[in-house]
């Protein structure tokens, strides 16, 4: 494979995998390298709500809003979903023609875009609060049963609640942060 960027980790290449989505190529490469001491600010406790107003409100007051990814690619996600139901193969049984793949990819893309904008903010917060805080406390959120209620479930799964928590349990135990779960009640 050539590749037109250097690697800018340092250590041992073990492996490399390559994947495909959305009509892109990546490559993941995984290198061993030494451990490294994180330098953070030790501020020492902090809450985090989850909520849909504002993804994402600390207790020191800090408010940090959602992208809302869904919400602003969903005029666009609707007319491309129309226009494949449209098309020749949409239908069961009926051979599926190259507009109807094309149209396909196009809405994968979309998709893609909507994801990669969520995950990236999802990244990035939750690396912000584990590499600033010692302690980290969040709600135990019953995200399927908030999920069951229509009216909000859209705006619940946009957020991406889950996600955001199981990043906080990971990065809080590859910087040596605590975190502690609180019950809902």
């Amino acid at each position: 494979v050539k590749m037109s960027e250097t690697l800018r980790f340092t250590g041992k290449v073990i492996s490399a995998t390559i994947s495909g989505r959305a009509g892109l190529w990546y490559i993941s490469v995984q290198v061993e390298m030494p451990d490294k001491e994180t330098i953070r600010n030790d501020h020492d406790v902090i809450g985090v709500d989850l909520g849909v107003e504002t993804l994402v409100t600390l207790s020191n007051g800090e408010k940090y809003q959602g992208v809302k990814a869904t919400k602003k690619y969903e005029k666009k996600l609707r007319r491309l979903q129309q226009s494949l139901s449209r098309s020749v193969g949409s239908k069961k049984g009926e051979k599926k023609s190259n507009n109807f793949w094309k149209k396909q990819a196009k809405i994968s893309k979309l998709y893609f875009k909507i994801f990669n904008a969520r995950n990236n903010q999802t990244h990035a917060l939750t690396t912000m609060i584990v590499k600033t805080y010692k302690t980290i406390c969040v709600e135990d959120l019953h995200v399927e049963q908030m999920l069951s209620d229509n009216k909000y479930a859209k705006y619940i799964a946009d957020s991406s609640f889950y996600e955001f928590r199981r990043q906080l349990e990971y990065k809080a135990n590859l910087y040596g942060s605590n975190m502690i779960t609180a019950d809902t009640y």
